[in-house]
């Protein structure tokens, strides 16, 4: 447990997949782990997905369909050709994570939820 803040912020980037048929049902977990750790997120999910929202409206990184290794490889490029875009989305899914998603602001969403 000691290791994980390491193994979490090691590599540039964090790709966070999600099954199709799991789109509308379940959000990986993965993805909150992913924005706490302040890298750029490269997600492999259906546009339509919740995952795919969070990027798309924080830009804090890529979404890639499934199966798009041309799209996959084109974001990887622009990461090694601009290393200042891929430091700025990671700094962004750090506040997105900060904003939205620590345990205090969760237990307040989930209360708000289940207020009758």
């Amino acid at each position: 447990m000691e290791k994980l803040p390491e193994t979490l912020t090691c590599a540039d980037v964090s790709i966070v997949s999600e099954d199709i048929r799991a789109t509308g049902l379940c959000v990986s977990c993965k993805i909150y782990s992913s924005l706490a750790s302040g890298k750029a997120i490269l997600a492999l999910v259906s546009e339509d997905s919740d995952i795919g929202e969070i990027i798309a409206d924080s830009k804090c990184g890529f979404r890639v369909n499934q199966g798009d290794s041309d799209k996959f490889a084109e974001c990887i490029k622009f990461w090694v050709d601009n290393p200042k875009e891929l430091e700025k989305m990671g700094k962004i899914s750090r506040e997105v994570f900060v904003d939205n998603f620590t345990f205090n602001i969760a237990l307040k969403k989930y209360i708000e939820t289940l207020k009758i």
